[in-house]
């Protein structure tokens, strides 16, 4: 193994396709809690252009990976990776969805213009934990996943393609063991039959699923004006979005307004790519964004976590109840914990609560 630098060296060394560089060199603008590594990882189109944020020993038992969706780079889970890692004397690693994380280097001119699939967010997510299993000098350490908004569309794809016969991926070592997601999660797949789906399951009213499905065209569209017809048009679509906020048909309330800090207009809504992706690559999301079966759930348990304080839930009800089952009946150790006085970032919110669910679920109480 070649040794990895660490914040006090100048040095750039490179194994199995990763550049490790000292964090001081390059950091996301704005980020206060420093790694103690920074990793570069392949994503589709730039061979460096992924970057994953090192925390703990190298040597811990557990590995996690990290991964935010819309509107974040790296900077939200720095502060819960850090933490996590002292207090459970584990190995973390932060990355994002591909393109998200603007850095010196790396301008947004940098990224496909296109965006990025979810096969290739996908693709990304895989190539980080690649890279975050090779800074690992525990080959046996257990891997888990930490998902947030969008980056839960890669974690589930990957894991539901791995539970599908990727066996080399689960020899690897580059499946999760066990997986967290905050405030995302999608439908049962075709494996439930009606038997195994629960009975009890309050709907969605038809203002929920509107609040859910306007904010999304809107950023779909301004997507594909920026990338296709013009930036002027994507520019006042985006900003449209506005309008729903004193109209009450934002699915976020105020207060999530604390943790959003990207600023750049264009920068914003070239990050809407996973939104326009969204309708164009419907059948993936259909097929393979879903929650995996019962059985599945003993192979790999979920944590669902989510906030309460919101105009509408972006999840699945019937997914929530059956994570709420598999907890009460001992099924596995899978559950689905409602969350008091906290949004989105619920893991901003209310970290100590998080924190502690988190670590509960990784010691496998």
């Amino acid at each position: 193994l070649v040794s990895i630098c660490d914040t006090d060296t100048s040095l750039n060394v490179s194994f199995d396709n990763h550049i490790i560089i000292p964090p001081s060199h390059l950091m996301i603008p704005g980020a206060t809690i420093k790694p103690n590594k920074i990793v570069y990882h392949p994503i589709p189109g730039d061979d460096n252009g992924g970057a994953l944020y090192l925390f703990g020993n190298p040597a811990a038992s557990d590995i996690i990976i990290f991964c935010a969706g819309y509107p974040d780079d790296q900077r939200n889970f720095l502060p819960f990776a850090s933490r996590l890692s002292n207090e459970n004397q584990c190995f973390a690693g932060v990355t994002c969805l591909p393109g998200f994380d603007v850095r010196e280097d790396k301008p947004l001119t940098a990224r496909q213009p296109k965006g990025y699939t979810f096969d290739e967010m996908t693709s990304s997510l895989r190539e980080a934990i690649k890279a975050l299993r090779s800074a690992s000098t525990n080959e046996d350490a257990e891997l888990t996943g930490v998902f947030h908004d969008w980056g839960c569309a890669p974690g589930l794809i990957h894991i539901n393609r791995a539970l599908s016969g990727g066996g080399g991926d689960c020899a690897a070592g580059l499946t999760p063991s066990r997986a967290v997601f905050f405030d995302v999660l999608p439908p049962p797949g075709s494996g439930y039959g009606e038997t195994d789906l629960p009975s009890d399951v309050p709907r969605k009213t038809v203002f929920e699923h509107a609040v859910e499905l306007i904010y999304k065209f809107f950023w779909a569209f301004a997507f594909l004006a920026h990338r296709s017809i013009s930036k002027s048009l994507a520019r006042i679509v985006y900003n449209l979005c506005y309008l729903l906020v004193p109209l009450k048909l934002s699915p976020l309330l105020p207060i999530d307004d604390d943790a959003k800090h990207i600023e750049d207009l264009d920068r914003l809504i070239y990050m809407c790519y996973p939104y326009f992706y969204l309708f164009k690559d419907l059948p993936t999301l259909l097929s393979e964004f879903v929650l995996p079966t019962r059985e599945n759930l003993k192979k790999i348990p979920f944590l669902y976590m989510y906030g309460e304080t919101k105009r509408a839930q972006f999840h699945d009800n019937c997914s929530v109840r059956i994570l709420e089952q598999e907890y009460v009946k001992g099924r596995s150790r899978s559950n689905a914990i409602k969350v008091s006085n906290a949004g989105h970032w619920l893991y901003l919110q209310q970290e100590d609560l998080c924190m502690a669910e988190v670590k509960k679920f990784i010691n496998g109480k």
